[in-house]
């Protein structure tokens, strides 16, 4: 498929323990060479989501790679009141609970240059909880972050190289 949901994984193997990539010049580079193949252009944006950052790996990140909600519904955002003065944050609940308290999952733009409005990045943060093809409901992080995490493990785990170049278009390693 080609456009905003086409999928494309790569992977590297780093330092144990340290998450953040110093080798994303060359994966980024492969997949815009890899999009631009696929679909005649380079993308109008780029938006890459995080996961696992702890707030002092912020300023890392953004470096080299660029109150209690309760019983809240699906889709929930609060973007005031309980987040930071200094950051570009918001709190979304994406998932349905049966039992218990819906657990908001924090989300913190470490850099923004597209000129999308916060609400839009929300219901792009949102719909893509939607995506994740292991499961038929939604998760509790887009998409894409559990995509990342599952390629990771199985660098780490089983392959120690990187997949075969036909593969990377693919979502072999779910």
């Amino acid at each position: 498929s080609s456009g905003i949901n086409a999928e494309y994984g790569d992977s590297r193997t780093e330092v144990k323990g340290m998450e953040s990539s110093e080798q994303l010049h060359q994966l980024m580079t492969t997949a815009l060479r890899h999009y631009t193949v696929r679909n005649g252009c380079l993308p109008e944006r780029i938006i890459v989501f995080r996961d696992g950052l702890s707030e002092g790996q912020f300023s890392l990140v953004k470096q080299f790679e660029g109150s209690e909600i309760r019983n809240a519904l699906p889709g929930t955002v609060l973007d005031h009141t309980v987040t930071s003065d200094h950051l570009y944050d918001f709190f979304l609940v994406s998932q349905h609970v049966n039992k218990g308290t819906a657990a908001p999952t924090h989300y913190i733009v470490v850099h923004d240059t597209t000129t999308l409005k916060p609400e839009h990045v929300q219901q792009l943060a949102y719909k893509l909880t939607h995506m994740y093809y292991n499961w038929a409901g939604t998760v509790r992080v887009p998409s894409v972050c559990l995509y990342a995490h599952k390629l990771a493990y199985m660098h780490g785990q089983h392959l120690h190289a990187p997949a075969a170049p036909e593969l990377k278009d693919k979502l072999f390693y779910l």
